[in-house]
């Protein structure tokens, strides 16, 4: 409670929830919100390495006060950037919106710059793992248009 940082502060660890789940019917009233699944994921599996968003630092020191409770040591932590396109339309929701307007076939249309898609473009798992070395892992977001990743993805497909 005396953490600077408000968010740290007596965070919640479940949630109750009294309705019947599609799948377990009534057997659970308590679920599991994300930085307790994943902290007690971490520790039966035995993580000793991390890589995460920027975006889940303050997941990270959650996630943190959990190992110590547990009195397990916390796995090394890398914080990586995001790569943000401005000109490629990653949203789910918004290619949802635009297969019921009829404006692509699905998600494997090539229109779109989803995994289905790419795959039936030809690029292969190796181009992904090879443009991911490419740009290096580092805590810097970066920023490029569709045509610079595809050029790279092009290089590294063959």
């Amino acid at each position: 409670m005396k953490d600077n940082n408000p968010a740290m502060r007596d965070f919640p660890l479940a949630r109750i929830n009294e309705k019947k789940h599609p799948l377990q019917k009534d057997k659970y009233k308590v679920w599991p919100l994300m930085n307790f699944a994943v902290a007690v994921d971490d520790i039966e599996l035995k993580m000793t390495h991390i890589i995460r968003g920027k975006d889940h630092m303050d997941n990270a020191k959650r996630q943190k006060m959990i190992f110590d409770v547990f009195k397990k040591k916390y796995p090394w932590t890398f914080f990586i950037g995001r790569i943000k396109f401005h000109d490629l339309i990653l949203s789910k929701r918004k290619m949802t919106e635009m297969i019921n307007k009829g404006e692509v076939s699905g998600y494997e249309d090539e229109k779109l710059p989803t995994m289905a898609s790419l795959r039936k473009r030809g690029y292969s798992p190796n181009a992904f793992a090879k443009f991911a070395e490419h740009q290096g892992l580092n805590d810097v977001d970066k920023v490029m248009d569709s045509k610079e990743f595809f050029t790279l993805l092009d290089t590294f497909n063959k």
